[in-house]
């Protein structure tokens, strides 16, 4: 299992309606991701919760979870490349108030930057309020791409994941830069290079300790 918890900010403070003047916190450090309605019998803190067998699972699957699980979520989030899925899931999600992660992952190896750029200009076409990318880093070069695609794409409502060893790194650097979350594990990894949440939050705060000294 995979938890992560961000503070919340209003639905509002998108991609698309953040600026000076909107209220909505910048990107960077204390970046939130927006969330959408909730009932008040829940939780204030969101949580993103992930379990895998390891199987991949039809679409026909796919889609039941994610309209059984849609009505006590606070985001979707849906493969880009799954179009069908995602047009239905990013209606029903804007319906519901939920906020809508659009995702892709490369898990041999970290693209170049310009050719991760237009799976963003996808995602918003595509009715996405975050865009979410994750991939493998081989070494701190990857690492350095994923950087840079961070701070091109930051104000336009970005998550950015790297896998493996040398991604470790990124997991601590890429939301310094503008990821909008990150993701750690309180039992059994989902993906290599997690940290634990406790080491992934006590990382971090001295990260952010030293950027403000």
């Amino acid at each position: 299992m995979t938890v992560t918890a961000v503070p919340r900010i209003p639905r509002a403070c998108t991609a698309r309606s953040r600026s000076a003047r909107s209220g909505c916190p910048p990107t960077g450090r204390g970046s939130s991701l927006p969330v959408g309605k909730r009932s008040s019998t829940r939780s204030r803190r969101p949580r993103v919760q992930t379990s895998s067998s390891g199987r991949p699972l039809d679409d026909v699957v796919r889609r039941e979870l994610y309209l059984a699980g849609l009505p006590h979520a606070d985001a979707v989030d849906v493969e880009i490349a799954s179009t069908a899925l995602a047009s239905e899931l990013v209606e029903r999600a804007r319906t519901a108030g939920r906020t809508v992660i659009l995702s892709a992952h490369t898990m041999e190896r970290t693209p170049p930057a310009d050719t991760l750029l237009p799976l963003i200009d996808r995602a918003v076409a595509m009715g996405a309020d975050v865009t979410k990318i994750a991939a493998m880093a081989r070494d701190i070069e990857d690492v350095r791409i994923m950087l840079a695609l961070t701070l091109a794409a930051r104000e336009r409502g970005i998550v950015t994941l790297t896998m493996g060893a040398a991604g470790t790194l990124g997991r601590l650097l890429l939301p310094a830069a503008g990821s909008l979350l990150t993701y750690g594990h309180v039992g059994t990894p989902t993906a290599s290079g997690q940290l634990t949440v406790a080491e992934l939050a006590a990382l971090m705060r001295r990260l952010f300790d030293l950027a403000s000294s």
